[in-house]
């Protein structure tokens, strides 16, 4: 999301997960997660946590040349990927 929320959290990441008539969850494996971009431009990346780690190497693709360090090596296949 390219937007704030109106709450009283410091919460950025939601996650919300696919649930059937009768209110059981669909699995771990659906689920969908939102962010508020504009707070995460203020979190260090050495701070987050590998989610929000996704998001940021997703809202900062164009302007990589190279991965970052803070990353570690955990994150090279998106940057593999994208070349």
């Amino acid at each position: 999301m390219n937007f704030r929320l109106k709450h009283d959290s410091n919460q950025l990441i939601y996650r919300y997960m696919m649930r059937d008539e009768r209110g059981e969850c669909y699995g771990s494996q659906l689920s969908v997660y939102l962010c508020e971009l504009p707070r995460l431009v203020n979190k260090s990346r050495k701070d987050m946590t590998p989610i929000e780690k996704w998001f940021d190497i997703l809202q900062n693709m164009r302007t990589f040349a190279h991965k970052p360090e803070e990353l570690g090596p955990r994150f090279d296949p998106i940057f593999e990927a994208s070349r």
